[in-house]
């Protein structure tokens, strides 16, 4: 308590960073901290990482509040898998550590998402990731594509993914998200174990009853998630491929 009094003028400016984030969000790239003292700044990456009592029902609070929003999903923000088990800072801590525990700086991900990524914002200020909280992601139209091919020697379905052209303001950022985030790879991988767990599901159905069930589960993900929810992409791309359903139902 003694060290948090001492520091007690420098949470005046962390109230105002919070609202000048807040205002700004989430074109974020003019930001600067005000934080100049290397002591200070050290107290604030410390303060998130502190194992006392009040910082981690602190962070605990902030996860369950996140994990329990009704437009947030107990699944990584970044990349749609399930286990959001750590806060990513979108401002980075060591660069903005007045705003480390700031929720709306928060975002919900997978560990992977969090130490793949890098700084939000490149060089010239064009932005690299999503916004959890800030983009409206559910506007933008489906341009999460899955390709379906079925190579000659193991005859197994190989997905790839990619990222279509939009005129959507947020595609662009999309894109950089995807790259940034080697999402092509890790759908991929993904979608290898989902083949497997719809082929199961698949045997003895129709090829007509799979396209009307797989296009059923593409739209309930793509409510939930948004339609460029990876899985939803699979869906769509198996349901209109004739080879792949024919692998599916054998």
């Amino acid at each position: 308590m003694h060290e948090q009094r001492r520091y007690a003028s420098t949470i005046d400016i962390a109230c105002d960073q919070a609202r000048e984030y807040s205002r700004r969000a989430p074109r974020l790239h003019l930001m600067r901290s005000r934080l100049r003292r290397p002591n200070v700044r050290a107290f604030f990456v410390g303060m998130y990482g502190s194992r006392r009592k009040a910082i981690v029902a602190l962070k605990e609070e902030l996860r369950r509040l996140a994990l329990t929003d009704d437009v947030m999903r107990a699944v990584c923000q970044y990349c749609g898998f399930p286990s959001p088990s750590t806060l990513d800072h979108f401002l980075e801590k060591a660069r903005f550590p007045e705003l480390s525990l700031y929720r709306r700086n928060l975002v919900p991900c997978c560990w992977e998402c969090n130490h793949r990524r890098r700084a939000s914002f490149d060089a010239s200020g064009e932005r690299q990731l999503l916004h959890f909280y800030e983009d409206d992601v559910n506007s933008m139209p489906e341009v999460l594509t899955a390709s379906v091919g079925i190579p000659a020697v193991s005859g197994v379905p190989v997905v790839t993914y990619s990222v279509g052209s939009s005129a959507h303001p947020l595609q662009r950022v999309y894109t950089n998200h995807f790259r940034l985030l080697n999402l092509a790879e890790r759908y991929r991988v993904q979608a290898a174990v989902d083949l497997r767990s719809i082929k199961q599901r698949s045997r003895s159905v129709s090829q007509n009853k799979l396209v009307s069930i797989l296009r059923e589960e593409a739209a309930a993900r793509a409510k939930i998630y948004g339609p460029n929810d990876y899985l939803a992409a699979l869906c769509r791309a198996l349901a209109a491929s004739p080879p792949a359903l024919s692998w599916l139902v054998r």
